[in-house]
């Protein structure tokens, strides 16, 4: 029942958010999983966003799976697989995936985030980092802020909204406040 509503509360705060937000989802960690793909969810088939999705926390085939079985429309969503070589596994090529080296190639998935977001086909474009509490883990605290700033100077800059997940408890809170900071609206649930 408690991640009923859950859901339902998140479903209605990112009702309010508008082409070009960006937003801070700061959940607790119980949830986080089914809370993460259920804003995904909403974004894409609710809100009509195409996506660019950087995946620190989970591999690109995990992600693929899940949401062809919660049928989740991959049709414009791009992937930033920051995990898969962590594994040592070698992917397979994929045009709705790049696979870098490591969560700590900040300078890397910014490139590809850039080309990504403009192979976008929507005009309601978001792109879904997942999580910054999984990136804090690879790069030191001021590594991330710099980063962060930069994303949302550029998708400020290109009308492209964000959507920066973390994790409550596992995420440095001077990261957290600081990000909150450059974000329109934060949903805690």
């Amino acid at each position: 029942m408690h991640l009923e509503l859950s859901i339902s509360e998140l479903r209605e705060k990112l009702k309010g958010i508008e082409e070009g937000s960006i937003v801070l989802l700061n959940f607790n960690s119980l949830d986080y999983s089914d809370l993460t793909f259920e804003a995904l969810d909403f974004m894409i088939n609710e809100k009509g966003a195409g996506i660019t999705y950087i995946t620190a926390s989970r591999p690109y085939n995990y992600l693929a799976s899940i949401l062809e079985n919660k049928k989740i429309d991959k049709e414009n969503l791009f992937f930033i697989d920051c995990i898969t070589h962590m594994a040592n596994i070698m992917p397979e090529k994929n045009e709705k995936c790049v696979f870098i080296e490591n969560p700590a190639s900040l300078e890397e998935m910014g490139m590809h985030t850039e080309r990504l977001l403009g192979q976008l086909k929507t005009e309601n474009k978001f792109l879904f980092i997942d999580s910054l509490s999984t990136l804090l883990m690879y790069n030191n605290t001021n590594s991330l802020k710099e980063f962060s700033h930069f994303l949302t100077t550029r998708l400020r800059i290109n009308g492209i909204g964000g959507i920066f997940v973390a994790i409550k408890g596992l995420s440095d809170e001077d990261v957290i406040e600081t990000i909150a900071m450059m974000c329109d609206k934060v949903i805690e649930i």
